[in-house]
C-alpha cells in the first residue's frame, strides 16, 4: 500500500507541476510527490500498529482486573472447621492418674556456620576513548544541529528563500532578462 501511495503521489506531483502550472520541473515534483506518498503510507502503517497495541493493552487490562477480582474473593469452597467440643467427663468414671514416661532429651540442632567469602568488587575498566567521527558524519551532525537548534522556522525560511532566489534567477535566465 505504501508503494501504491508513492506512485500516486509521484503521478499527482508530475501532473500538477507539468500539466497545471506548465513548468518543465515534472521530475522534481514527481520525486517530492513520491516522498509525500511514502510518508502517508508510513503514517497509515503506524496508525494500524497503534490500534493493535491499544487493543492488546485493553485486553491485558481486562485480564489484570479479572485476576485482581479472583484474588480478592474469599475462598468459598474451603470447608470451615468448627472447634471440636471438649469431651465432658462423666460422673461415673473417675480418672486415674496416669504416669507419663519422661520425654527423651533431644539435643538442639545447630546448623553449621556458613562461611561466606567477601566479595571483592572488580576493578573498574577505563573505556577507550571513542574514535573521532569521519568528515561525512561530522557534516551530517552539523546539518542536523543547524536545523534543530535555535530558531528553526527562521532557518527553514532561509533555506526556502535560497531555493526561491535560485528558481527566480533560472526563470530570469530562461526568459532572457539577464
Amino acid at each position: 500500500m505504501t508503494f501504491l501511495l508513492m506512485l500516486v503521489g509521484a503521478a499527482l506531483g508530475a501532473f500538477f507541476c507539468a500539466g497545471v502550472f506548465e513548468e518543465p520541473t515534472g521530475w522534481t515534483a514527481a520525486v517530492l510527490g513520491g516522498c509525500i506518498g511514502l510518508l502517508l503510507g508510513q503514517l497509515r502503517t503506524l496508525r494500524r500498529r497503534l490500534t493493535d497495541v491499544e487493543k492488546s493493552l485493553g485486553a491485558l487490562r481486562v485480564e489484570a482486573a479479572l485476576q485482581g477480582a479472583r484474588l480478592a474473593e474469599p475462598a468459598r469452597d474451603a470447608p470451615t472447621s468448627a472447634p471440636a467440643p471438649a469431651p465432658q467427663p462423666s460422673s461415673e468414671s473417675v480418672p486415674m492418674p496416669v504416669s507419663v514416661p519422661p520425654a527423651p532429651a533431644i539435643a538442639e540442632y545447630r546448623a553449621p556456620a556458613l562461611v561466606i567469602p567477601e566479595r571483592v568488587p572488580p576493578e573498574p575498566q577505563i573505556p577507550a576513548p571513542p574514535a573521532p567521527p569521519d568528515f561525512i558524519a561530522q557534516s551530517i551532525d552539523r546539518a542536523k544541529r543547524w536545523f534543530t537548534e535555535g530558531n528553526v522556522p527562521v532557518k527553514v525560511g532561509i533555506v526556502v528563500s535560497f531555493f526561491g532566489v535560485g528558481a527566480l534567477l533560472k526563470y530570469a535566465a530562461d526568459s532572457g532578462w539577464l
